[in-house]
């Protein structure tokens, strides 16, 4: 506790590098691989303030995400939030807070309106949009030419269930309730609005979509590793019970499936 409050107060106290209003406040709002703000003033003022994890992502490569979202943004394949400056004109200050003696990166971002998935919610409507999304985002892919010293974390078999992954062994997991048995109960009807998204921008050929089951297990694998190493994180408090043997689930079900 004591540790992260040092951490916040650095955080507090890095916020003259931005040209922000006067008084504003920060309020701590997430904490997943980074810890995330919002900065805020009484009149009206806001934005979302980025502290990257300790030694997970590189200048380089938090750089390249940053060009990628302005890139997408330029393109109007996707909306992305614009980049905040710091007075210097540079994008990604660092700290190094009290308690820690390595320097963590910031990158402040403009604040866009919306709200998370709930549980109980029609999420068709919602996949079929992430699917027109995920296509105007392949295609963006496939035709942006990378600058040079673009560099992004590879997930690959070894990277994520292999033996030098990213996020951790998937086998620490915490381990597995009616609520997330009635989100799976969905995943037919989601998978279908996200393809009915997805075709509305581009084709997807039919040995393609059979790979879909064998892409949800490896996201789904590398998210058992990701929990297993974030077992302070509110949201794995909320997703323990039951992720594991829902996995198994999802797990005995793609088994049955590929060998028919």
């Amino acid at each position: 506790m004591a540790e992260c409050k040092g951490i916040d107060q650095s955080v507090r106290n890095a916020l003259v590098k931005w040209d922000l209003p006067d008084e504003v406040a920060l309020r701590l709002i997430n904490v997943l691989e980074n810890r995330t703000y919002r900065v805020e003033d009484r009149r009206g003022f806001r934005s979302i303030l980025r502290l990257h994890r300790q030694g997970y992502h590189t200048r380089q490569t938090i750089e390249s995400e940053l060009g990628w979202m302005q890139a997408l943004q330029i393109q109007g394949s996707i909306i992305t939030p614009a980049i905040v400056d710091g007075r210097d004109r540079w994008a990604i200050p660092e700290i190094v807070p009290d308690t820690q003696s390595s320097p963590r990166y910031l990158v402040m971002f403009e604040y866009l309106d919306g709200v998370e998935p709930q549980f109980g919610e029609n999420h068709e409507a919602m996949f079929e949009t992430l699917g027109a999304m995920s296509a105007r985002r392949h295609l963006h892919a496939i035709s942006w030419r990378r600058p040079a010293g673009f560099q992004r974390l590879v997930w690959n078999l070894e990277t994520v269930i292999g033996d030098n992954p990213v996020w951790g062994d998937w086998r620490n997991a915490p381990g597995m309730s009616c609520r997330a048995q009635q989100c799976l109960e969905q995943v037919p009807r989601l998978r279908d609005a996200w393809l009915r998204g997805y075709r509305r921008h581009r084709t997807l050929s039919a040995d393609h979509e059979a790979e879909m089951s064998t892409l949800v297990m490896f996201r789904r694998l590398s998210l058992c590793a990701w929990l297993g190493a974030h077992l302070k994180v509110e949201i794995v408090q909320q997703l323990r019970a039951d992720f594991v043997s829902n996995t198994v689930v999802l797990g005995k079900a793609y088994l049955r499936n590929q060998r028919q």
